[in-house]
């Protein structure tokens, strides 16, 4: 009031202050004058202290060559005002424009990807699958081959058997067909041990295939029972945090929990995509201003993961090495977004 009284020849696109009696109608309660009249005081407080403030920052700001002033009072932007107050009035994680909406929708995409990562780790199952197939035909094959030459070197012998028991006059032939005999005989050998190195190879990449079929098969068991849901109630978590702060409340207990669940997530990842988990983790905190350390581990967390790690092999989910690059690029991308937070650089203030 005094900031009016002493300026009000400069204030003369805010009227006077609302009295009590302008709201006074024959029909309207006493409550509800005074309901509204409360509401356009405060009102009008506010635009005084809003000229008040515009004045002050022009005063600082004139040697930069800027000006705060009031937008004309148009349609279009009083529309927009409406829009702006309409906004400020509900929480920050429930309004249409505001970096958290943006962090979930980001955390969406990472998790479309992953699961078409999944389905292609499927499809490459299916392959991996016709491929063991096709080299155990190959070994039906082989052993075939195999048994038919053992067979033509035992035709053989008996022939050369023959030829010995016959006369002197067949020297020469008998000779000739000992000769023969013993070509086949290395040739036989040869192929053999080609073969039986050629099989034991195979077998090798046989039992390499199953490895990885089976390794692949828990990963994406693990993701589907155990991981999807736990980052799914991470999120629910984060949201219930976001909202008990906006009331004021104690988020305590889902600062607990969110610790929690993010716990069971490291417990069945490998070493680097926990890494990757736990950055992401406390970037995400950070980037939405919430106290990362309380999803920190501690001793007992971390005796927790070293137990699951010692005496279980549920740790079924870890980066390829293609995979390992790229996860090693976003966490360098994400550092360099980093910056610390600051009350005059609120991403979701309205009025900025």
């Amino acid at each position: 009031m005094k900031y009016y009284a002493k300026n009000k020849g400069r204030l003369e696109k805010i009227t006077e202050p609302p009295r009590l009696e302008d709201f006074k109608l024959p029909n309207r309660s006493e409550e509800k004058q005074n309901h509204r009249f409360i509401r356009e005081r405060e009102s009008w407080k506010s635009k005084i202290m809003q000229a008040a403030f515009y004045e002050h920052f022009n005063g600082l700001a004139a040697d930069y060559g800027l000006q705060a002033k009031f937008l004309p009072k148009t349609k279009k932007n009083k529309k927009h005002l409406s829009e702006i107050e309409q906004e400020a009035k509900k929480p920050k994680s429930e309004r249409s424009h505001n970096y958290y909406t943006k962090q979930v929708d980001t955390l969406k995409q990472e998790l479309k990807k992953t699961a078409l990562a999944l389905n292609e780790q499927k499809a490459t199952t299916v392959a991996l699958n016709t491929t063991i197939k096709d080299l155990e035909s190959k070994i039906t094959n082989y052993k075939a081959s195999i048994q038919k030459l053992e067979t033509k070197a035992t035709e053989q012998q008996q022939k050369n058997q023959e030829l010995d028991n016959q006369s002197q006059k067949l020297t020469d032939d008998i000779t000739e067909k000992k000769t023969l005999s013993k070509e086949l005989a290395d040739n036989f050998k040869l192929t053999k041990e080609e073969m039986t190195k050629e099989l034991k190879e195979i077998h090798k990449r046989i039992q390499a295939d199953k490895d990885r079929e089976e390794t692949l098969k828990k990963a994406i068991n693990a993701f589907e029972n155990q991981l999807e849901p736990l980052i799914k109630k991470f999120d629910i978590m984060v949201d219930r945090i976001l909202m008990a702060r906006s009331n004021d409340e104690n988020p305590d207990i889902y600062y607990k929990q969110l610790k929690e669940h993010t716990l069971q997530m490291a417990s069945v990842l490998g070493p680097d995509r926990r890494a990757s988990l736990l950055f992401n983790v406390d970037s995400t905190l950070k980037e939405l201003g919430l106290d990362h350390t309380k999803a920190e581990f501690g001793v007992i967390d971390r005796f927790k993961l070293w137990a699951s790690d010692r005496f279980t092999n549920k740790q079924s989910i870890e980066f390829d090495d293609a995979e390992r690059a790229q996860d090693a690029k976003a966490r360098n991308r994400r550092l360099l977004q980093l910056k610390p937070p600051s009350p005059f650089e609120d991403p979701n203030d309205p009025y900025q």
